[in-house]
């Protein structure tokens, strides 16, 4: 047997440490230190707690296994009344602590336990959390993983769509949280109700504010100052905003997960210190920027929001002969030209609009329009989507109809971008002008 420890955490990290737990396993499995644990990831993760490594680096080097039991207990607690739970499989059947579950209430189930977890002081404990789960409605059990989404008409009369917390406080009793500690207290004949309510609005929480849910549950007033909190804390939590800060949350994972990929910050020509795009900088074969021109949190949602370009790095000419080089002086023009095929050039006249990082400079080419199947795609997973695909440009010409016009802009000469950051790099750009000067220098480089 063996044990390892695995922390969670929530999604969205508000509360980056949730909890520590110890495994205790015979089967030889692949586990990341840590893990999120929002539905889809504890899917994922009770599905690899049965997979056997079968060696080497890879991850995908595995098989799954017919049987296996594993043992969750507490960081540094021994005792034999520690709080702990079992999960068995056999072939296709789990059980957890002995009760028969279908894989999709052991994820719930599961998801309930890590939340709760702090909260357990012996094994009785973590069984009694484990029944009242199992015996809960259905509505219950969803809204305990996905939340209560609940509308709400604001101080300026605008209806937001919120997702509202709910926690087991006990064998009959629920709460909703409304702020940050400030949680309403109702059984779990009452949320149910609520529940309900949100979705059809067919009994006396119908329609309800949340000052007046307050007050029905509470038994007292919200002051002035805590319904704005409540207000701008549900608005936080919109279910709008919630899309959009975990597709967002997915670009830049791409760029920590991907040495090719860097966020992209593009600054006001005029307003040095307003960022007027922002997206990500590819590097394929060819090199790529995905950008957008919204507000930071901005929520959006389509098909083609997102601007795709090509783009150049203006390095010096290469075996370039001196009458063309004295033409480029003469005329007022530069040309980049492909090593790889000196009949694919372009010319960059002086006085053209380019970018700078403060020491290179790049051209960016025409657009290309890659469409969304569907039409409510939020900005993030635009931006995720286009990335991957330009991310292997080469490999993907013949699989995106708009790359295979792009194919002889691949393969030209880079130089070394300058990033700004340490933890997270950034290429910074600015809008310029390619002057005479940046001529003279460029060709002077000639090599």
């Amino acid at each position: 047997m063996s044990e390892r420890a695995i922390r969670f955490r929530t999604n969205d990290n508000r509360r980056n440490d949730i909890c520590n737990i110890i495994i205790t396993t015979s089967i030889n499995n692949y586990f990341a230190t840590q893990q999120t644990i929002d539905e889809k990831n504890c899917y994922r993760f009770l599905r690899d707690c049965f997979k056997e490594s079968l060696g080497g680096y890879r991850r995908t080097n595995y098989k799954t296994v017919e049987s296996g039991i594993i043992t969750f207990s507490q960081v540094n607690n021994k005792s034999e009344d520690r709080p702990k739970f079992i999960i068995i499989k056999n072939k296709r059947s789990y059980y957890i602590n002995g009760d028969k579950v279908s894989l999709k209430n052991l994820v719930g189930v599961f998801i309930n336990l890590i939340t709760r977890w702090p909260t357990f002081v012996n094994h009785d404990d973590v069984d009694e959390c484990i029944l009242n789960y199992l015996e809960m409605s259905p509505e219950i059990s969803h809204a305990l993983i996905n939340k209560i989404s609940y509308k709400f008409i604001t101080e300026n009369g605008d209806i937001e769509t919120t997702l509202l917390n709910i926690q087991l406080t006990g064998n009959d009793s629920v709460a909703i949280e409304l702020y940050t500690d400030m949680w309403i207290d109702f059984t779990c004949k009452e949320v149910l109700m609520f529940i309900r309510a949100c979705k059809t609005g067919n009994n006396k929480y119908g329609c309800v504010s949340y000052q007046e849910l307050y007050y029905m549950q509470m038994g007292e007033l919200l002051t002035t100052s805590e319904e704005k909190l409540v207000e701008a804390f549900l608005i936080q939590n919109r279910a709008s905003n919630l899309v959009t800060r975990r597709s967002m949350e997915l670009v830049d994972k791409l760029s920590r997960q991907f040495k090719n990929i860097v966020k992209l910050r593009i600054y006001d020509h005029n307003n040095p210190d307003e960022i007027q795009q922002r997206g990500l900088y590819v590097k394929g074969k060819g090199r790529w920027f995905v950008y957008h021109s919204y507000d930071e949190g901005q929520h959006v949602l389509g098909r083609q929001n997102v601007v795709t370009s090509f783009v150049h790095h203006i390095v010096p000419p290469l075996n370039f002969s001196n009458d063309l080089i004295e033409a480029m002086l003469e005329n007022n023009y530069f040309i980049v030209q492909s090593p790889e095929n000196p009949n694919h050039t372009f010319s960059v006249p002086v006085g053209s609009r380019v970018l700078t990082d403060g020491k290179n400079l790049y051209h960016r080419g025409g657009n290309i329009c890659i469409d969304q199947r569907e039409g409510d795609i939020s900005l993030g997973d635009q931006i995720a989507s286009r990335a991957m695909v330009l991310l292997h440009d080469y490999k993907n010409i013949q699989t995106v109809s708009t790359l295979r016009g792009m194919e002889s802009n691949l393969g030209y000469s880079n130089f070394e971008e300058k990033y700004e950051g340490d933890e997270d790099e950034v290429l910074s750009l600015r809008y310029t002008q390619l002057t005479r000067e940046h001529l003279e220098t460029l060709v002077s480089q000639s090599v």
